[in-house]
């Protein structure tokens, strides 16, 4: 495939908060701040539209609407919580405040209880907005008078300080929330059981309005990520007397203009009368997905139960139980695919006998994972491989131009095709009989216009307006208004513009039933976990062999299935390597994601000096090539095995090891190297790039591991740095990849296995603890107990994590001590041993310009200009 430029980040992307390493410490408030500023704006439409396709249909028509609300102007009912003493009450401030004694004052066109406006009322909002659920309780009574075959479905409670119980911890609740009724009328004090959240300020000021409208959106935000029933969710804000409402989906979030509690009082009602007697499916609740009882698990439900609950999950006719959640990470980034995978088993079945569920949201347009698995294995069944691939030669006169090689050229079709995750079956969820998406079932048809109004949910700095009185006054901006595809027109800047300012897609509800297995990173033995990658390599090459892109490789999407092979998953993102459609936004894992992908710019590859050549790597598109072939960009196959050469990287620094050793190594440097290369995030450190560009960097970097570890992988991980940056040659442009170059992929994975004893997680709580009692040992050295123990600080393994427990300060000025020369010659031996036979050439693929076929032995000093070698190596060449 081609080589183009990457074309300009597209105003479309959606980013994703959970990356940022702040929101990844927890902090609710700084979180939902962070998660406000990453929305930026949300599309605000009339609430006549709103009510429409937003809301839970009405149950009653407009002339029953009248009649309840002739009732409402006639008395107050005991019902619900409105009691005989709540109605003596209501009488005692009717008098003083000279309103009608009941729910609503058509003299004066108010609601008696707000007839004194909250800005003018004492008492904190939660206390003046308690009045709201009586309210509520009277449209009930009345609804329920007009047409009595209504069944009351839900109930407005006023919280106070009242934590939700959950899975999830959010320490700021709604201030109110309606919440479902169970069969005896009852309400749980539950996230599972909101279905719609209200935040209250007494006063309106922009500073108030945008705090108001933040907490609104991540109480919404957190029962979606918090159960996975939830399709969508409503919410409700409060500011003195002016109210929006408020939806949240997979696809976007919105908001209604604002209206007045007391004008529009027959909007308060049906509001009202729509939430408390709609179903669930019309609340926003998953049909297929059922929430088992606490007690059928003989667990006992509590204030702080953080337990995850158990689900009865449907796919077709078959039901699935809940064993645990694997992942839930995707939901929250609020809206997208949020993507969630649990451990089953089979209703009626061995408990024992766990499979995988994979719930996500996918773009309506877009094929599900379930059809791309089966198209990929139609491809791989059909591909001639005895012709179109070649084994790894052993004489260079052997080699075949034009035909990659196959590291596993003796297996059969079906043995390729089981290097991906078995699928057992896979659907577009079905709700009401209709296939459940954002637009045409959620929002019942709902498409946003090109030209709409933004509300700003960030406040950047205030604008200077007339200031005639000399009063210092400043405006700010309330709402603004863009046109999708004229982005250049808009006059506000691109945080204000946020995720939704955008085509607003549909999305569709996928789920997938799969083999279970053990992902990469949950693996600590060194050897299987390079063993597991090498197959994924594989994977990858016969991907490649039948035109097709993974797209984002990471550990999470690579597995041990119980037979032991490694298999590659999460093919939602895959496509055809012809596909000529592109899409609005980068695909890739951020540790693992290639570097010209993730910067979305051309990476303009040169040699680097230390292998003989000049460098001078410029970014940009004032590339060499001609007008017809600056096409907008594609991803392409180099991407995805730039991924898995990041991946190897990923293992060595995201791990220590656990062996004792004799040779100096630092475990707090090889963490701060880790931080460097693999932050976390799209945004491309210098030092990631300068590994990728430079030997001299990656040499480095691998300094800081455990020096075995180094000598392991050093001379595979710099030849493939090397191919995959000359691959981004501009001269490149336009040709295929050597055919052995997803051959030297595998062989990094194959110097991985040489690694003996297992991969200790460093964790980021474990690294500070070591910087403090290194800074205590400083100011009061202490004489430091036991030697080559394998950790800094005498580790002590946990069990449940596999991190390293820094427990001995004594310890904490000692280098970190490796059992490098055993460990090395163990590695060299296996390498000597393993029979490889490309030992005495190389295909192809050599940096200095020797040709296929010539010896090893210049370059073993290889693509590093490294005149190194071993007394070993040099008597074996």
């Amino acid at each position: 495939m081609s080589h183009h430029p990457v074309s300009e980040s597209s105003p479309y992307k959606p980013t994703a908060v959970s990356q940022n390493p702040v929101y990844k410490k927890g902090k609710m408030k700084k979180n939902r701040d962070l998660f406000a500023e990453d929305i930026g704006s949300v599309p605000q439409i009339p609430v006549a539209d709103f009510l429409a396709h937003f809301m839970p249909p009405l149950k009653l028509d407009k002339e029953d609407l009248q009649t309840v609300f002739k009732k409402l102007c006639t008395k107050w009912r005991p019902y619900g919580g409105v009691s005989s003493d709540t109605i003596v009450e209501k009488e005692t401030r009717s008098k003083a405040w000279q309103t009608a004694f009941a729910p609503y004052d058509k003299k004066h066109g108010v609601w008696s209880d707000y007839a004194c406006e909250p800005k003018d009322r004492p008492g904190e909002e939660k206390v003046v907005y308690e009045d709201l659920d009586d309210i509520c309780e009277q449209v009930v009574a009345c609804c329920k008078e007009v047409k009595v075959d209504l069944k009351q479905t839900t109930r407005l409670i006023s919280n106070g300080k009242k934590t939700l119980r959950g899975s999830k911890s959010n320490p700021a609740p709604p201030d109110a929330l309606h919440l479902l009724l169970d069969e005896r009328g009852n309400v749980a004090l539950e996230v599972y059981d909101c279905v719609c959240n209200s935040e209250f300020k007494k006063t309106s000021t922009r500073e108030l309005d945008l705090d108001n409208s933040k907490k609104t959106i991540w109480d919404m935000h957190h029962v979606m990520r918090t159960d996975p029933r939830r399709r969508f969710t409503t919410g409700m804000s409060f500011s003195n007397t002016k109210v929006r409402l408020w939806h949240y989906n997979r696809e976007v979030i919105v908001v209604s203009e604002p209206w007045d509690l007391n004008q529009d009082s027959l909007l308060l009602i049906e509001v009202y009368a729509r939430l408390s007697f709609a179903t669930m499916t019309e609340l926003g609740y998953d049909p297929t997905v059922v929430m088992l009882p606490l007690a059928s698990r003989g667990a006992k439900k509590s204030a702080d139960d953080k337990v995850d609950p158990q689900f009865r999950i449907r796919v077709r006719d078959s039901y699935y139980i809940t064993v645990k959640t694997r992942a839930d990470y995707g939901p929250e980034d609020g809206c997208g695919r949020c993507t969630r995978i649990f451990s089953v088993y089979k209703e009626g079945g061995d408990p024992s006998k766990t499979l995988i569920i994979k719930d996500c949201w996918i773009e309506a347009s877009r094929d599900t994972e379930f059809d791309i698995l089966r198209e990929i294995r139609t491809d791989i069944l059909a591909f001639d491989w005895q012709a179109c691939c070649q084994p790894v030669p052993s004489r260079k006169e052997d080699l075949q131009p034009d035909k990659p090689i196959d590291l596993r050229y003796e297996l059969t079709k079906e043995q390729r095709a089981a290097y991906f995750i078995p699928i057992i079956d896979g659907v577009k969820v079905m709700v009401d009989d209709r296939q459940d998406d954002t637009q045409h079932v959620i929002a019942r048809g709902y498409q946003f216009a090109d030209k709409r109004d933004m509300f700003p949910l960030v406040d950047l700095e205030p604008l200077p307006v007339d200031d005639t009185e000399g009063k210092g006054h400043t405006r700010h901006i309330s709402t603004w208004h863009g046109t999708i595809g004229a982005e250049a027109q808009l006059t506000q800047p691109e945080e204000l513009a946020g995720r939704f300012f955008r085509p607003i897609v549909p999305r569709a509800h996928h789920r997938l039933v799969m083999e279970e297995g053990t992902t990469l990173s949950a693996i600590e033995d060194a050897k299987t976990a390079f063993e597991i990658a090498a197959d994924a390599a594989y994977a990858l090459f016969v991907l490649h062999c039948v035109r097709w892109l993974h797209r984002d490789i990471s550990a999470e999407n690579i597995y041990k299935m119980a037979d032991g092979k490694g298999v590659l998953a999460d093919l939602e993102y895959s496509k055809r390597a012809t596909d000529e459609r592109t899409r609005s936004f980068r695909t890739g894992t951020p540790d693992f994601i290639a570097i010209e992908v993730a910067m979305q710019r051309y990476l303009r590859g040169q040699p680097d000096p230390d292998d003989g050549k000049p460098i001078d790597c410029v970014f940009g598109t004032d590339h060499d090539i001609t007008k017809s072939e600056a096409v907008v960009w594609r991803f392409r196959d180099l991407h995805d095995l730039e991924s898995i050469w990041w991946l190897c990287l990923w293992l060595l620094f995201r791990h220590t090891t656990d062996l004792p050793t004799s040779s100096p190594y630092d475990l707090i440097h090889h963490s701060e190297e880790c931080a460097s290369i693999f932050p976390g995030t799209l945004a491309v450190p210098p030092q990631r790039l300068a590994v990728l560009e430079k030997r001299s960097a990656l040499d480095k970097s691998l300094d800081a591991l455990p020096p075995a570890w180094k000598d392991a992988m050093q001379a595979e991980l710099q030849f493939v740095r090397w191919l995959l940056y000359d691959a981004y040659k501009p001269e490149s442009v336009g040709k295929v990849l050597d055919q052995g170059f997803w051959w030297r992929v595998q062989r990094v994975c194959q110097a991985g296995q040489a690694i003996e004893g297992r991969l200790r997680r460093i964790s980021r709580a474990q690294i500070e603890q070591l910087k403090e009692k290194a800074q205590a040992a400083k100011a009061a050295p202490v004489v430091a107990k036991g030697h080559g123990t394998g950790s800094q600080l005498d580790a002590q393994e946990d069990s449940s994590s596999g991190d390293i427990d820094m427990v001995d300060a004594s310890h904490a000025v000692q280098p970190l001590q490796l059992q490098a020369e055993t460990v090395a010659k163990s590695n060299k031996r296996k390498l000597r041993d393993s029979g490889d036979a490309d030992d005495d050439f190389v295909l192809g693929l050599n940096p200095h310009g020797q040709t296929a076929g010539q010896s090893t032995k210049r370059r073993k000093a290889g693509p590093s200009g490294s005149k190194k070698t071993t007394k070993r190596g040099a008597k074996r060449r």
